[in-house]
């Protein structure tokens, strides 16, 4: 977590799915929910994305959601999350 004006880190927040080592883990997509509850975090080669409760930073969940998951966004209508894996002509919904 970074301090929006003194660009200061305030506080790291790690990801490990279940039977992944460390090194594997590389989150590189975020989005935020509307009203900012939730942030799902793209894990890349980890193969999950985390659901994480914002206020209190914790990590309810993970979602196996297949291969290189490199990005996350939320549909038009912000009700599901749109994945992006390591094949970019993919677009993989999960419910």
């Amino acid at each position: 977590m970074i301090d929006a004006r003194t660009c200061e880190v305030k506080e790291v927040l790690s990801f490990l799915p279940p039977g992944f080592r460390p090194v594997d883990v590389t989150p590189v997509g975020m989005a935020l929910t509307t009203d900012g509850a939730t942030a799902l975090i793209s894990l890349g080669r980890a193969n999950h994305v985390a659901v994480v409760d914002v206020a209190i930073r914790d990590v309810r969940a993970y979602v196996l959601v297949g291969s290189r998951a490199w990005g996350v966004e939320l549909s038009q209508t912000k009700r599901w999350p749109a994945l992006r894996t390591a094949c970019p002509t993919t677009l993989q919904l999960s419910i």
